[in-house]
């Protein structure tokens, strides 16, 4: 006779194998959008996020390979391609953006991992200063509270990048974020043109969208670690069935597409929610 300890012992085998692949093997995820007041062509985003140094082939070749294959426009970066304590593998992310930004013009914002160590000068500054360069050498520009203008295709883009304090991504006690703070971070968003905001945090995603930004591209949560359908279990702050944790949102005028993230770290987990590579494709009125 089954007992009740080998059935949940199969089944967590089962779910144990499911992650296992899972965190091995990402996708390629495309949303659409429209623009009206864009008067070009339309555009095409590749958006990264939450890679955490991990890898998918040697020297992530696979992830790089699956990026060249769509040919985007502009390749947008919403932080945590690497690991706060894991330097040992910062290699892997650096092999993936330095050819990718050689091919295509590529804008870097914060995530909460790369922000720890800026703000932290005695253990975290030489590496803060090490990626820096990195990206200067390699043509990215880093969106840390700035922003620039790109004009693609017939089309006027401005590009912010919003860098949170710790305190924003503490689970009990975070502080309210005001579209009053993040116009003193980053300034108001401007009228014309089409604004997108690389905003790390999406728990803040009504205040985004009162700023003004026409499309807010988000990660953090991973997807939720376990997922059941849009709706993650849990953030990496551990609050459960966190709001905003997956997928493509509307706040007002506002786009909001929260990734998946492309990794993990310290509990490699996963279950029916892969990592994600993410396209955009904005049409126009053309």
């Amino acid at each position: 006779m089954i007992t009740a300890i080998q059935i949940a012992a199969a089944l967590a085998v089962f779910f144990l194998g499911m992650s296992c692949y899972e965190v091995r093997h990402f996708r390629v995820k495309k949303y659409c959008l429209s623009a009206e007041k864009q008067k070009g062509k339309p555009v095409k985003l590749l958006f990264l996020s939450d890679l955490h140094n991990c890898a998918y082939g040697q020297e992530n070749e696979a992830l790089l390979r699956a990026a060249v294959q769509e040919a985007p426009d502009l390749v947008l970066i919403g932080g945590d391609m690497f690991t706060a304590k894991d330097d040992a593998h910062a290699g892997r992310t650096e092999a993936f953006l330095r050819p990718l930004s050689e091919m295509y013009p590529c804008f870097y914002a914060l995530g909460n991992h790369e922000q720890r160590r800026a703000a932290d000068p005695e253990h975290g500054g030489e590496w803060y200063a090490r990626f820096q360069t990195f990206l200067q050498n390699c043509g990215i520009v880093l969106l840390d509270n700035t922003s620039c203008s790109v004009d693609i295709k017939g089309n006027r883009i401005h590009l912010y990048g919003l860098t949170l304090e710790k305190a924003y991504y503490q689970a009990v006690h975070a502080p309210k974020l005001k579209t009053g703070d993040i116009a003193k971070k980053i300034g108001r968003a401007k009228p014309e043109g089409y604004s997108i905001l690389l905003a790390h945090h999406p728990a803040y995603a009504k205040a985004y969208a009162d700023w003004g930004a026409d499309l807010v591209l988000s990660g953090h949560y991973h997807g939720g670690m376990v997922r059941i359908g849009r709706q993650g279990v849990i953030s990496p702050a551990a609050r459960l069935f966190p709001r905003w944790s997956y997928g493509r949102f509307r706040e007002n005028n506002t786009d909001l597409i929260v990734s998946g993230g492309l990794g993990q770290h310290t509990i490699p987990l996963r279950l029916w929610n892969p990592p994600e590579l993410l396209v955009i494709e904005i049409n126009t009125n053309e």
